[in-house]
């Protein structure tokens, strides 16, 4: 870490085993590799994304930050104002007038079709998660087929239709024989066979997407039949896209937007094959409460051991590493170069000590009673090594244990620097914003001089 003084940000301080305190920097090598963060509510896991961010703002390298909560996006919103972020795009689930649009139902360049409806099954499918397999509405084959022949449908037609209209093709005879005038045979061919088999099926699918397409957020964002904004376009520009999903507002429509925008940055990401290497963009996937978005079969492990490759590098962060999938666990653990345990719940504590830490030989004995005798001062390896997984369990806020894999050393203790407060967040900015927009135009008593009058 010594190598590192001056490289970079200065955003932590360490002692070092002879008790020397020592600067702890991040570097442009940081940004491109693959990060995690782990640690409890309030340890100081935003303030690291916050400073992560702000870092790619600085050496200009673009980066999409999913915030499913709003805190983090409203502090980072106003440091990219502050910065003057070029090709900045926010969206902020709380405020639908503002929202752009995005139809996912358009063809994705360089993308097969069949490859996009499978994106957008993955994504349907958390609709349906919890329901009993025997229940007629639960996801099923039949269920599946039925929306997989109608995404196939809506983005092969030569006719547009948003996100939003699925209702309508499902269930409007006339707009459904529209949308099927210019489909390939074997997608006309299945609705062609339609019946009461495929009625009955269709109403659990309504009763499904009738609650994420009544949001208002979700049908200004997913309502329009053309995009003004294109996650393909953000990553393969490297430009920079902030997300304020809002779960307290939106409820569980905000996972599957969460996932519905995952999918398509991945899929960005893994497209890049086709760009030759030099001209691959670096970018960044900044992911917050990223156990929400590494469902099974999220494809999230497949960026993890490819995404280096590609120049996508992401940083995911959670509160605890059981609330991953367990086979997703290995591919975290193995594949993210840059590691911050901040305090974790001591089972876990006890679990990971071992993997990230190391005997220094510089933890103090403590005397049970004060007039015991202490033949050794220093703790052995093994009483070190306990003694370091409740100091994990245990640590302040802002100190955890920074890992750097393929180093000769394990983690070592860093206290965070305070987190500095933005010069104002998005909020306040747009508060400013209004307040100007109301003195731009002349008062009631003011009169408008005509431009060709004369003096």
């Amino acid at each position: 870490m010594l190598k590192r003084q001056g490289l970079g940000v200065l955003f932590a301080r360490y002692r070092a085993a002879d008790g020397e305190e020592v600067d702890a920097w991040l570097t442009a090598t940081d940004l491109r590799s693959h990060t995690l963060l782990v640690g409890s509510t309030g340890s100081g896991k935003s303030s690291l994304l916050e400073t992560l961010a702000r870092y790619h703002f600085r050496r200009h390298q673009g980066l999409a930050l999913l915030d499913l909560h709003g805190d983090l996006f409203q502090r980072v919103a106003g440091w990219a104002m502050a910065s003057g972020v070029p090709r900045l795009t926010l969206l902020d689930f709380t405020r639908p007038s503002e929202l752009p649009a995005w139809n996912p139902l358009v063809r994705m360049p360089g993308v097969d079709t069949g490859r996009q409806v499978n994106l957008l099954i993955s994504v349907l499918k958390r609709l349906f998660a919890g329901e009993r397999a025997v229940a007629s509405w639960s996801w099923g084959v039949a269920v599946e087929e039925l929306m997989r022949f109608g995404l196939t449908a809506c983005i092969e037609s030569q006719v547009p239709v948003a996100f939003a209209e699925l209702r309508e093709f499902f269930l409007v005879p006339a707009f459904r024989r529209q949308v099927l005038a210019t489909v390939s045979a074997a997608t006309h061919a299945f609705f062609a066979a339609w019946g009461p088999r495929e009625d009955m099926y269709l109403k659990g699918v309504m009763n499904r997407l009738d609650p994420l397409l009544g949001s208002e957020s979700v049908r200004a964002f997913l309502g329009a039949k053309t995009s003004t904004v294109d996650p393909f376009r953000v990553v393969q520009r490297g430009e920079t896209l902030l997300v304020n999903l809002a779960r307290g507002n939106l409820g569980p429509a905000a996972d599957v937007l969460g996932r519905l925008l995952m999918n398509a940055l991945q899929l960005a990401a893994l497209g890049r094959e086709a760009v030759p290497r030099e001209q691959r963009v670096p970018f960044s996937l900044l992911l917050d409460e990223a156990h929400a978005l590494a469902t099974p079969a999220s494809g999230l492990e497949d960026l993890l051991v490819a995404g280096r490759k590609f120049r996508v590098y992401v940083t995911l962060a959670a509160q605890s590493l059981s609330l991953f999938p367990r086979g997703f666990r290995p591919h975290l653990l193995g594949n993210t170069q840059r590691q911050f345990f901040f305090r974790l719940p001591y089972e876990e504590a006890r679990e990971v000590a071992p993997d990230i830490t190391e005997p220094l030989g510089n933890v103090p004995r403590e005397q049970l009673r004060p007039y015991d005798p202490v033949d050794d001062p220093l703790l052995a390896g093994p009483e070190e090594m306990a003694a370091r997984a409740k100091e994990l369990a245990n640590l302040p806020v802002g100190a955890c244990y920074w890992a750097i894999r393929g180093r000769p050393f394990k983690g070592r203790r860093i206290q965070l620097h305070p987190a500095k407060k933005p010069p104002f967040t998005l909020a306040e900015y747009r508060k400013t914003q209004a307040k100007a927009a109301r003195y731009d135009g002349p008062r009631a008593d003011e009169l408008a001089i005509p431009s060709d009058a004369t003096s």
